[in-house]
């Protein structure tokens, strides 16, 4: 029996396909140090867990209208004005199964079949697929190396009569690069000029480091707002990867389309888990302001050790939980090197290819300093290794 032509151009997640790799080592009883997750180590806080829990009881388990429900949407509002000082009314946004799905919504209700979705490389693994998925054709802008700037010259080059949007995710992953004011702002002039839908991912927007800023595009003036939509979750924040919770906030005409999608694709996110984010948003912060100092401790850590290893080239991430050193002057091929990596030190790492920029490797320090410290010595044995 045939599959569509789509399934079979669609390969797997990479990262969650190193997930995989690195459970089935350790399965196996091997030592094995994975630096492949993009997701934070610590528990989901217990007041998070106990609404959940009171959510079971009460039982809040049936149906909820297909768009979440109206106190999240509340929060998320609420926490939107108080980050961005942006106004959006519970009409305005949508609750979906993780900022994921979100995504996949947007360019669904952007985008006709042969359309165009303009992606800054590096990209998170999901964005081109996505376009892929909704019958659009992801064309990539490469960002400015080591820097990983916005070049906007490239961007207006690149739009077409068919582009319907451009995806904007800072802070970055793969590469931790936060957006200047003046680069959105100039990326939304040209937005603006050629009326092109904006979706920005914002998932990371609590993790900056240093004098970095985090700045969403939808502030730059009202007009860029309205053609807009500001994607965030519960997932990196609150430590909730798994609950499958994130929103997207943006004009009532898109907002009503992704509803409509959504109504028929997934019916409503988990309702226990919206009661578990609404407690999230609203409830005590203090265990994002933990995480947010134990990661800021660890990228130091570990951009200290990374500047001492042979053969790298690395910009110093601001923002998000990632360092995305350059490797192609010890070995041209990422997935080789990776691979070598893993087999012969067991240290798990992502490919660069896998995100758009061959000859990089992305490392996660969303895990405890011991971790690090021991996968960065056995790091830096292998990279040794190789000069001799």
């Amino acid at each position: 029996m045939k599959l569509s032509h789509l399934v079979e151009n669609i390969p797997p997640s990479p990262t969650l396909e190193i997930t995989a790799k690195v459970n089935e080592k350790k399965e196996a009883g091997e030592n094995v140090i994975s630096f492949g997750a993009g997701q934070p180590d610590f528990d989901t806080p217990d007041n998070i867990k106990e609404a959940a829990h009171r959510a079971m009881l009460d039982g809040f388990t049936k149906y909820t209208a297909a768009t979440g429900i109206t106190p999240l949407k509340e929060a998320a509002a609420a926490q939107i004005k108080s980050s961005l000082g942006l106004d959006y009314n519970p009409g305005q946004i949508i609750v979906g199964n993780g900022a994921k799905q979100v995504l996949a919504t947007a360019i669904m209700a952007c985008c006709n079949p042969g359309d165009e979705v303009i992606i800054p490389a590096p990209y998170w693994v999901s964005y081109p697929e996505m376009a892929k998925m909704a019958g659009a054709k992801p064309v990539f802008i490469p960002l400015e190396a080591p820097t990983f700037d916005l070049d906007l010259t490239a961007v207006e080059k690149a739009i077409t009569p068919r582009t319907r949007a451009i995806i904007v995710n800072s802070p970055s992953n793969p590469t931790g690069r936060v957006y200047s004011e003046n680069a959105l702002a100039g990326l939304a002039r040209l937005a603006k000029k050629h009326q092109i839908w904006i979706i920005t991912d914002e998932v990371y927007d609590f993790l900056v480091y240093g004098d970095n800023q985090h700045i969403s595009i939808a502030t730059i003036d009202p007009e860029i707002q309205k053609q807009t939509l500001v994607v965030n979750a519960v997932s990196k924040k609150y430590s909730m990867t798994g609950w499958r919770i994130g929103w997207g906030a943006g004009p009532k005409e898109l907002i009503g389309a992704m509803g409509r999608i959504q109504g028929h694709y997934t019916s409503n996110p988990n309702s226990i888990a919206q009661k578990a984010a609404l407690e999230a948003l609203s409830g005590d912060q203090s265990s994002v302001e933990i995480m947010v100092r134990a990661f800021a401790e660890r990228c130091k850590f570990i951009v200290k050790r990374l500047e001492k290893m042979p053969g790298l080239q690395l910009q110093k991430p601001q923002g998000a939980f990632y360092v995305f050193p350059y490797i192609g002057d010890i070995e041209q091929d990422d997935f080789s090197f990776c691979r070598d990596l893993l087999e012969e030190q067991g240290v798990a790492l992502v490919p660069g290819s896998a995100f758009g920029a061959p000859g990089y490797v992305r490392i996660s320090f969303a895990t405890s300093l011991e971790e690090i410290a021991e996968g960065m010595d056995r790091m830096e044995q292998f990279l040794k290794s190789r000069e001799g």
